[in-house]
């Protein structure tokens, strides 16, 4: 397999094979009479463009550095998707030879992890990273958020993750603080981070005095000196083994049983895609939001999310969790969910984490209520949302058209819906009236709470009337053979030859031998108009109720 190098010599530096004519393929042509013309090649490049792409060619390695630094040192965005990548250190390394580079695409690689923290940062400038169908673990993104401050776009499509197994560690203390205790930051040796509670330490401190209390409260009815108090305590604390402390499952961390890690919210991104991920509970997406909370830009297409609700108890996914938390004989799974059951008693909003979010795509998702729709409005700053093909829409008994005016009267903060242009206020107030005729018939257990502040805003209206101006499908005219009349019901979407074929069966007259006159009863002065076209229609005739159609037999 090439290395990048090679690759890139292959597509930029590669000699032409043309560069010379051969001394007796020059002859053999001038006796036949041929003209050659020479065309000079261009000169080689001196560096490759500020737009590299090696994308499936099969790159396993970096190279010569030196060389790949030299020729690659206007490059600022580089493509190396659909290749054979598997070490990060490798990764590294070609970022630290290519300092410019603002993007890089890594999608479809063996890059599953474990990283390693680099010894220095690869690059200063990286913005937009892609890392879509690596399945790369969350212990990684880590150690590459850290190692990217400056990152403002990150792509973690097509992952399989099912779950967000990290968290911002500034929310754990704000958990601790309404708690009423104080969370202690430690940093050991090795730069890790880990938390302490206070109060839990006050909590034990108590207990472990309380203990002694009572050593020594049954030392003296027992008739013992205070010295040997110490030892009855001792026994005491004996017969009650200490809990474990959590073992470490991940080289880049304290990660216990719970698998998730507390870090620090990265504040430069704002461009996340996690589309095609399977995760199901909103809850998993608010850590997104407390990750990264200068969040402008989130794609969630084609994730079965089930409902906006940052309450654990409703979320899909978070039921292996509750019932871990449940397990009463599992005391570590009981402890790493402390975190999702107190969210889940406070039921905080889903738009909570969400302050600066301006995109929003939920296309293909699970959601199959209008509560949720409800629930998205309340996101302060979101101007642009796409929520095509939900479950939602495929129950509803109405036109396109329809439901878009619907989504507009309940989303009174979004400019673009599902792609299409802005909304303008015409096209606002005129959704926002059909919601209120939509549900003014209905009970009102059934109106949401957005009809009576657009009641409160236009007033109460008057229901449209239903004017249908299309033709009567049937009609009653006469039909008229020599001295006989009759009233007749007449299909206008019929056609002439079928009107004659129908007729036969009244007058007894073959269709090849009849001839159609229509009389309009309006304009009988006129005269009787000759029906000479088989293929017509009766409607284009502009028939009324009343008209005439006389039958004539041809001689």
């Amino acid at each position: 397999m090439p290395s990048l190098l090679e690759a890139l010599e292959r597509k930029y530096f590669t000699d032409c094979q043309l560069e010379n004519l051969n001394g007796d393929d020059t002859a053999a042509e001038a006796e036949k009479g041929l003209i050659s013309i020479y065309i000079p090649r261009l000169p080689p490049l001196l560096c490759v463009p500020e737009l590299l792409v090696l994308n499936d060619c099969d790159i396993d390695c970096a190279g010569d550095f030196e060389a790949i630094k030299e020729k690659c040192r206007r490059v600022r965005e580089l493509d190396l998707a659909q290749n054979k990548l598997n070490d990060w250190q490798e990764v590294f390394h070609i970022l630290e030879h290519m300092p410019r580079v603002e993007f890089l695409n890594l999608s479809k690689n063996h890059l599953v992890g474990p990283i390693c923290n680099p010894s220095t940062l690869p690059t200063n400038s990286l913005k937009s990273m892609v890392l879509n169908g690596t399945y790369l673990d969350w212990p990684s993104v880590e150690v590459l958020l850290d190692n990217l401050p400056l990152l403002e776009e990150l792509h973690l499509s097509l992952n399989d993750y099912k779950e967000v197994l990290i968290d911002s560690i500034e929310f754990a203390e704000r958990e601790e603080d309404v708690a009423g205790g104080e969370v202690v930051s430690v940093e050991h040796a090795d730069g890790e981070v880990t938390e302490r509670n206070e109060r839990n330490d006050n909590k034990q401190s108590d207990s472990h005095n309380l203990t002694a209390t009572t050593a020594a409260a049954a030392a003296s009815a027992a008739g013992t000196t205070a010295a040997e108090a110490p030892e009855t305590e001792r026994e005491i604390e004996t017969e009650t083994p200490a809990t474990p402390p959590p073992t470490p499952t991940s080289p880049t961390g304290s990660y216990t049983e719970s698998k998730r890690k507390r870090i620090r919210p990265h504040r430069k991104l704002k461009t996340l895609h996690f589309t095609g991920n399977p995760v199901e509970s909103w809850l998993e997406i608010c850590r997104l939001g407390r990750v990264f909370p200068s969040l402008e830009n989130l794609v969630l297409a084609d994730c079965p999310i089930k409902a906006i609700q940052a309450n654990v108890g409703n979320s899909g996914n978070g039921s292996s969790t509750t019932a871990a938390a449940n397990n009463n004989t599992d005391e570590d799974c009981t402890t790493a969910c402390e975190d999702d059951v107190e969210m889940s008693n406070k039921a905080e909003c889903p738009h909570k984490h969400f302050h600066n979010l301006l995109f929003l795509n939920l296309s293909y998702s699970n959601i199959s209520a209008w509560d949720d729709i409800d629930q998205i409005a309340k996101f302060p700053k979101l101007r642009n949302l796409r929520v095509k093909n939900w479950p939602l829409w495929e129950r509803l008994e109405c036109t396109e058209h329809e439901r878009r005016q619907l989504l507009i009267a309940r989303l009174p903060n979004v400019c673009l819906l599902n792609g299409g242009g802005v909304i303008s206020a015409d096209e606002r107030e005129d959704a926002e009236r059909a919601f209120i005729r939509h549900y003014m018939d209905k009970p009102d257990w059934e109106r949401p709470k957005r009809y009576d502040e657009l009641v409160a805003k236009h007033g109460k209206l008057d229901p449209l009337v239903n004017i249908n101006l299309k033709p009567d499908k049937r009609l009653k005219v006469f039909i008229t053979y020599k001295d006989k009349t009759e009233t007749r019901l007449l299909d206008v979407y019929c056609t002439v030859a079928d009107l004659k074929t129908r007729l036969e069966k009244l007058i007894d007259l073959p269709a090849n031998k009849m001839r159609l006159y229509y009389v309009d009863q309006d304009f009988k002065e006129f005269g009787p108009e000759l029906m000479k076209y088989p293929n017509k229609r009766l409607y284009s005739y502009n028939i009324q109720a009343g008209d005439e159609i006389i039958i004539d037999e041809k001689k």
